[in-house]
């Protein structure tokens, strides 16, 4: 039985997908590799992402014009993560994005599991080839760092997101999110 669905197979679905972050997964990922949210972590066009659960990120242009952006791992120039390592994987396993974790499922009726019909997973996963409790716990983690993610990222665009604009705005929102990091995350 796996305790990550993916570790098995050879289809490297990071290598095929835009991965959305929380300012949780950035901090973890940050604690671990001493680094900072720039280094691995972009803003994108919100609509670029299918499926992303996590709030948009508002930012606003010289001209005032709000643009709607979503959190993402950088990829490299072939389209796959910035920590997908070929043939030896995910670099960064164990404290990769939740969102990865729990790929490709999500919470079917009942609180059981399915495979999320939107996502292009090739397997068709047997009972028996996943945790299907520790999947559920990925889950339930993730919705709990999801909806305190969200309170965050409101946090800026109430707030801040109309203060900084131009040129310096992704710097100051990547300033806001790494001082929610050291604050506690």
């Amino acid at each position: 039985m796996l305790s990550q669905p993916c570790a098995s197979c050879s289809m490297r679905c990071c290598t095929h997908f835009t991965i959305p972050v929380s300012v949780f997964d950035i901090g973890r990922i940050c604690a671990k590799l001493k680094c900072p949210a720039t280094e691995f972590c972009r803003l994108v066009p919100a609509e670029s992402i299918e499926q992303a659960p996590h709030a948009n990120v508002f930012l606003f242009g010289e001209d005032g014009a709000m643009r709607v952006m979503a959190l993402v791992l950088k990829k490299k120039p072939d389209n796959s993560c910035t920590f997908f390592r070929g043939m030896q994987g995910c670099s960064i396993h164990g404290f990769h994005p939740m969102a990865c974790r729990a790929y490709p499922f999500v919470f079917g009726g009942e609180g059981g599991l399915k495979k999320n019909r939107h996502f292009v997973c090739p397997r068709d996963w047997k009972k028996n080839e996943y945790d299907a409790k520790g999947v559920a716990n990925v889950l339930d983690g993730m919705e709990r760092e999801i909806e305190a993610h969200d309170k965050i990222i409101r946090k800026w665009n109430a707030k801040l997101a109309k203060k900084e604009k131009g040129n310096r705005v992704e710097k100051a929102f990547f300033a806001f999110l790494q001082s929610e990091i050291n604050v506690g995350l």
